[in-house]
């Protein structure tokens, strides 16, 4: 009859628990993290902050020019 239960060796248990712990910490983090807004990322855009940019001229409110690549001749 073949052993279907393992033996236990010294590490094995330690090495649980990392997990355990481990998925643990992800668990608390996840949880804890702000709930993100509708269509938002990780990046957040100050708009009044672009908005003054925008009048103050430092920004374009146009694509750039060097986006574009140049035709060969």
């Amino acid at each position: 009859m073949k052993r279907w239960r393992h033996h236990w060796h010294r590490g094995d248990l330690g090495f649980v628990g990392l997990v355990m712990g481990t998925l643990v910490l992800i668990g608390l983090v996840l949880d804890t993290a702000p709930t993100p807004q509708q269509g938002s990322s990780w990046r957040r855009i100050d708009l009044q902050q672009f908005r003054a940019y925008l009048d103050e001229g430092r920004l374009s409110d146009h694509e750039a020019t060097w986006y574009h690549p140049k035709e060969a001749p």
